[in-house]
């Protein structure tokens, strides 16, 4: 069940952090918007719309941080191999300039 949710939260991060997501999101909230304006009557306090974008960000604002939290992961990982790298390269050039200075 852990593993189902997590492939669930992961697919909805990369949703959410895309192109795609972002415009999706503003076509849906404008259609809202737009349906409020031009028909005051189906919510005339503007509460629902309201509402919905309370539940929309009270999801969406824990998606947020955990995106930011696993591209933080990525970027560490990242950073831990081309240091890895660098230490290797150090290496071979101490090693090419030992061998130089015997000859």
């Amino acid at each position: 069940m852990v593993n189902l949710c997590d492939r669930a939260l992961n697919k909805f991060a990369v949703w959410f952090a895309s192109a795609a997501g972002v415009w999706q999101t503003l076509l849906v909230v404008m259609a809202i918007v737009l349906l409020e304006y031009f028909y005051p009557d189906v919510d005339p306090s503007g509460i629902l719309l309201m509402f919905w974008l309370t539940i929309y960000s009270g999801i969406t604002q824990p998606a947020l941080a955990y995106v930011n939290d696993q591209a933080g992961l990525r970027t560490n990982a990242a950073l831990n191999e081309e240091l890895q790298l660098l230490r290797e390269e150090l290496l071979i050039i101490k090693s090419i300039a030992h061998k130089l200075g015997e000859e």
